[in-house]
């Protein structure tokens, strides 16, 4: 992982006001999607930090060393089960990501880069395969090939972030 690298900010407990919202919106949305015969899918995009956070050399005394991690993935994965809403978190496969040395997401932000995006949308579709919520019978183009992520690895690299050990940003 590189030297220096940018988080965002600690996560903080949610409020009961902030949980309310984030439920009552998902409550809405999946009554929405059942009403026009959709699948409904919940999917955890974790913040920089919770991904990372294992693989750090913390200096003591930093700032960093006092943030801490909420539960928030567990809690909305048992309320979704209780609801009767399908859940899947990113948090494992990105983490897999980042302990072979690879970043995805920006080294200098805290956005998922290609291969972020690609290990999420990899997660996804496992999951709908899993749970058979798509026609996956043809796999209407969406293949997962073994040759995908050394292709988002060279194009991250030739367009904004080097990967690997000691990587940084090429904007």
């Amino acid at each position: 992982v590189a030297d220096r690298v940018y988080f965002g900010g600690t996560e903080e407990p949610w409020t009961p006001h902030q949980w309310e919202v984030a439920v009552g919106t998902l409550r809405e949305a999946h009554r929405l999607s059942v009403a026009q015969g959709a699948e409904f899918l919940v999917v955890y995009v974790p913040r920089k930090f919770r991904v990372y956070r294992e693989f750090l050399a913390i200096s003591p005394g930093a700032s960093i060393a006092a943030w801490t991690i909420n539960d928030l993935p567990q809690a909305l994965g048992d309320w979704c089960a209780q609801n009767g809403m399908s859940f899947v978190d990113t948090t494992p496969r990105l983490r897999e990501v980042a302990a072979r040395g690879e970043h995805p997401y920006f080294v200098d932000d805290v956005h998922w880069n290609a291969l972020g995006h690609a290990t999420a949308a990899a997660v996804v579709i496992d999951f709908l395969r899993s749970a058979r919520m798509f026609p996956f019978a043809s796999d209407n183009g969406l293949e997962r090939r073994a040759d995908v992520a050394p292709a988002v690895r060279q194009s991250t690299a030739q367009g904004r972030e080097v990967l690997g050990t000691g990587s940084g940003v090429s904007r």
